[in-house]
C-alpha cells in the first residue's frame, strides 16, 4: 500500500512512495539455463495488483533454468541476517561463549595494547566486549540496509555514549573479522552490497 512500482530504461525497476521518491530498487532480472547461457527475460508490470511478473524466453533453453533478480536477494539475505544474529541480541553472553572462541582469543590479543585493555576491562570483561561489538555491527547492518529490508530486521539497541566511547577505544576488531568470527556473513553483505 502506498507504494508504486515503475520501470526504468535499463530494466531495473524502482520502488516509489507517495511523494514519488525511489525507497529501493529491483535489479535487471536475468536468467540462466543449465549449460550456463543467458536467457533473453524481462519484466512485466501488473498495475492492478501492484506486482512484478519476469518473463523468461526458455526456447533452445536446458533445464533447471535459474532466476534470480536481486530483489529477492535482499528478503534472503535479511532473514539469514536476522536468524544469525538474534541469538547475540537476546541471550548476549550465553551465545557469545557458544560461538566465538575466535574472537575473544582475537581480543585477548589484543588486549596487550593499554587503551584496547582498558576499554575491554570497563566493558566488563572480553565476552562484554564483543557483545558491544556485535551491537555496534548490527547497527552499522541495519543504518546501511534500505528501509523495506529494516521492516523484515529486529531494531537495533542504542548504545549508550559509553559504551560508544569504549569501542573507539578499542578498535582494532573489523566488521569483517566480526562477520567471520560469529557466522555473521549475512548481515556483512547485507551491509555492504552496492
Amino acid at each position: 500500500a502506498d507504494y508504486t512500482l515503475k520501470n526504468a530504461n535499463d530494466g531495473k525497476l524502482s520502488l516509489m512512495n507517495v511523494e514519488g521518491d525511489t525507497v529501493a530498487t529491483v535489479d535487471a532480472p536475468w536468467a540462466v539455463d543449465a549449460t550456463g547461457q543467458h536467457l533473453p527475460t524481462y519484466y512485466e508490470l501488473i498495475p492492478a495488483s501492484n506486482t512484478i511478473r519476469q518473463h523468461v524466453d526458455t526456447k533452445g533453453a536446458t533445464y533447471p533454468i535459474a532466476v534470480d533478480p536481486s530483489w529477492w536477494w535482499w528478503t534472503a539475505t535479511a532473514a539469514q541476517c536476522a536468524a544469525a544474529i538474534t541469538p547475540f541480541l537476546v541471550t548476549g553472553g550465553i551465545a557469545i561463549a557458544a560461538k566465538a572462541t575466535v574472537l575473544i582469543s582475537k581480543i585477548n590479543k589484543l588486549r596487550k595494547v593499554k587503551k584496547f585493555d582498558d576499554a575491554v576491562k570497563k566493558a566488563g570483561g572480553a565476552k562484554q566486549y564483543a557483545l558491544l561489538k556485535v551491537k555496534e555491527f548490527y547497527n552499522w547492518v541495519y543504518s546501511k540496509s534500505p528501509n523495506w529490508v529494516k521492516k523484515l530486521l529486529k531494531s537495533p539497541s542504542k548504545l549508550s555514549q559509553t559504551q560508544r566511547d569504549l569501542l573507539k577505544q578499542g578498535s582494532g576488531i573489523t566488521y569483517g573479522i566480526l562477520a567471520s568470527a560469529f557466522g555473521l556473513g549475512s548481515c556483512y553483505e547485507l551491509a555492504t552490497r552496492k
